[in-house]
């Protein structure tokens, strides 16, 4: 019975990593609809999309401690301020929330 039970707590664990893991790429070109700093070592931003790889479909966060977090923080303010469009380089990882985290920004003429 506890080989069973250990059978199942790893498929059980898979499941969960499988859920957790996307793909990573380039989401497609979108207007940023919100940035949000907030004082949990990470900012959110949510993309004008319906579709992504994780629970919420159009939001995405970075890490501060995130190398360029900086100039892709300013980056992304300046696409909401000129409503501009960008596309994310989300890395496949999905956070409880449902957030999926990213590592670069491109602004879209």
């Amino acid at each position: 019975m506890k080989w069973n039970n250990w059978c199942l707590s790893v498929l059980a664990a898979f499941a969960l990593v499988a859920e957790v893991q996307a793909n990573a790429g380039w989401t497609d070109a979108a207007q940023v609809l919100e940035l949000v700093p907030s004082t949990q070592k990470r900012f959110v931003v949510r993309l004008a999309l319906d579709k992504n790889n994780c629970k919420s479909k159009d939001s995405f966060y970075m890490d501060y401690s995130s190398s360029g977090s900086e100039l892709i923080y300013h980056t992304l303010l300046e696409a909401l301020l000129a409503n501009k469009s960008v596309e994310l380089y989300a890395n496949g990882v999905c956070e409880l929330n449902g957030y999926e985290g990213f590592s670069a920004v491109r602004l879209k003429p």
